[in-house]
């Protein structure tokens, strides 16, 4: 994993986001899909709220679509 950007909000000082990057091999079942030992990359965006210091929630996005393609699981339309 690998870290991209990192946005702090500095007016409110409340709210953080970081945006990462993924690589992994796929050797186990996921999803109910058996490996297949394929590379896959896949960024995530987590964003934090704070409260009095410390995390008060966390939000977690993926790229599961682009995971998925990836994978072979889904086929991407051509262009």
């Amino acid at each position: 994993m690998s870290v991209d950007s990192t946005v702090i909000d500095t007016v409110g000082g409340e709210r953080a986001a970081v945006v990462t990057t993924n690589q992994a091999t796929h050797v186990g079942e996921m999803f109910g899909y058996p490996g297949t030992g394929r590379r896959f990359t896949m960024r995530t965006a987590l964003i934090f709220e704070f409260k009095d210091g410390h995390i008060a929630s966390e939000t977690r996005l993926y790229d599961f679509t682009g995971l998925l393609v990836q994978l072979g699981v889904l086929k991407a339309k051509g262009r």
